[in-house]
């Protein structure tokens, strides 16, 4: 319990005794705090009384902190660790039977509510008790099959048939009326755009993007001559100084016989130079399978070709890409990276 210090009084708590107490700020620190300053002034000087403050002050703190930890001790101590510790466990219940009991609440509610509906449920309509403001389904039908009628010989009798019978006919106009109407707004807006439509270039407001005829003649005729030397050049690299007889396509054509299929036709030629016994070449027709994909052929040399010539039989349309062949002692494989699929000549050398 609460006691004084035998010299100046001061109050100080037993951490025992006094450990349910709440620590009192006025009491414990405020009060002292004043006696201490009390007594202290009639005895030493400013310096003495400071020192003697501080050390009175620490003596407190630690009188304090003592308290503390022995409330904490005692508490730690005396700290239930399950609900069997406590004083009034017997009125608690534990989760698992809480559960059980309201199960069990929730079952014969059910029941009971089953029982109590089945004891007072009505088996037909008289046996409510406002059976007479209901109506049987037969009687409820008959009601609106009535009144349905009543309303489409209200929508009939009411139901305009011209125009002129609808209240805000004012504000609706007749076809011809409307077709005038219309042809007056096309007229006014023909009328404005001629006024305000300009008759020369300068009267634009955008002049300076627009070239004058002559200008655009001039740049014309420049451009012309440029693509004429573009041209001249590039037809002259074709050519690549091809001798006078042959520098046209007229005069190549002709050195090829007119033969659109030339390559074909001496390929054919090729393979039949020797005769079938020797067994120097072998031909045949296959189709490309475009796509970046592969032909496998059996060449039938029985040996590894000295050299393959494929050439496309019909016009390619520009859909051929690039074409490649290698081979090996039993067969040639042909591929294409375009989507070009028909046929072509294949000849193989010994």
């Amino acid at each position: 319990m609460a006691s004084r210090t035998p010299k100046l009084k001061l109050l100080k708590k037993d951490p025992m005794a006094d450990k349910n107490d709440t620590f009192n700020i006025e009491t414990m620190l405020n009060d002292n705090w004043d006696i201490i300053d009390t007594e202290v002034a009639g005895r030493y000087t400013k310096n003495e009384t400071n020192k003697k403050i501080e050390e009175t002050a620490d003596s407190i703190y630690e009188e304090v902190n003592r308290v503390e930890q022995g409330i904490k001790a005692y508490a730690d101590s005396n700290r239930p660790t399950k609900v069997s510790e406590l004083e009034n466990d017997a009125h608690y219940e534990t989760i698992e039977r809480t559960n059980e009991k309201i199960n069990q609440a929730e079952s014969n509610a059910r029941e009971y509510t089953r029982q109590y509906a089945n004891s007072i449920k009505p088996t037909k309509v008289s046996e409510l008790e406002n059976d007479k403001g209901y109506e049987t389904v037969e009687g409820a039908q008959n009601k609106v099959s009535t009144a349905e009628q009543r309303a489409k010989a209200y929508a009939d009798s009411k139901r305009p048939t011209k125009v002129s019978q609808l209240t805000n006919d004012t504000n609706y106009e007749t076809v011809t009326g409307a077709q005038q109407g219309i042809n007056a707004a096309e007229q006014r807006a023909k009328d404005y755009a001629d006024n305000k439509r300009p008759i020369k270039v300068s009267e634009l407001t955008n002049d300076a993007d627009y070239e004058t005829e002559s200008g655009a003649h001039q740049k014309a005729k420049a451009a012309e001559e440029r693509a004429k030397n573009y041209t001249n050049v590039k037809v002259a690299h074709l050519l690549n100084s091809a001798p006078g007889t042959l520098d046209t396509l007229n005069e190549l054509a002709k050195a090829l016989g007119n033969d659109p299929n030339f390559a074909t036709t001496i390929l054919n030629k090729l393979s039949k130079k020797s005769d079938e016994g020797h067994k120097h070449t072998k031909s045949g027709i296959s189709n490309f399978l475009g796509s970046n994909k592969e032909k496998k052929i059996a060449h039938g040399l029985g040996k590894t070709p000295s050299g393959v010539y494929v050439t496309p039989i019909e016009k390619t349309n520009g859909y051929l890409g690039e074409v490649w062949v290698r081979y090996d002692a039993n067969y040639i494989y042909v591929g294409n990276t375009g989507e070009y699929k028909g046929k072509f000549n294949w000849v193989t050398l010994r």
